[in-house]
């Protein structure tokens, strides 16, 4: 109870030094802040589109998955598809406080791009053990992008080609 009481005094004394009671003047309201990930609807509108227009590109080769089609062809193409993504991005007007974030989110699925990318290549020269590495280093990238991408309340992009799964074969 003496817990209670100290904690009481505490909270009434803050409240006072404040202005919060005690006072006949008002205290001045603190602006809202800005959430971190504010952006502009238009800007959103348009990422969507292209994240969804990519989604749609990343699953329609799940067929070319399941007819085993050529690993390292399939694979340069969900890199093709990233990269077409991301510069259609880097193209969408964007308000200034989200481009600093978009180029971090671009970025690293850039970089995923590239282990895709050098995932086909190890797969082709027989380098099994590599095409792991590259593969882990690729879904680590797209999982940074991915985090930026929610953070900017884009949650088609961070879950484009979601859909599509594949293993090495």
């Amino acid at each position: 109870m003496a817990g209670v009481i100290t904690a009481s005094t505490a909270l009434i004394t803050i409240l006072a030094q404040t202005g919060v009671i005690g006072s006949n003047s008002t205290p001045t309201p603190s602006p809202a802040p800005v959430a971190a990930n504010a952006v502009d609807d238009h800007w959103i509108t348009g990422a969507t589109s292209v994240c969804t227009q990519a989604d749609s590109m990343l699953n329609s080769l799940q067929s070319e998955v399941d007819q085993r089609r050529p690993w390292p062809g399939v694979v340069g193409k969900i890199a093709a598809i990233y990269r077409a993504m991301d510069m259609d991005l880097r193209n969408v007007s964007a308000p200034v406080e989200a481009r600093q974030r978009i180029q971090l989110m671009t970025g690293a699925w850039d970089q995923a791009a590239g282990e895709y990318e050098h995932a086909a290549t190890d797969y082709a020269g027989g380098n099994a053990a590599q095409v792991l590495d590259d593969l882990q280093r690729a879904a680590e990238a797209n999982a940074r992008g991915n985090q930026v991408a929610d953070d900017l309340n884009l949650s088609p992009c961070a879950s484009a080609g979601a859909g599509l799964t594949f293993g090495v074969y």
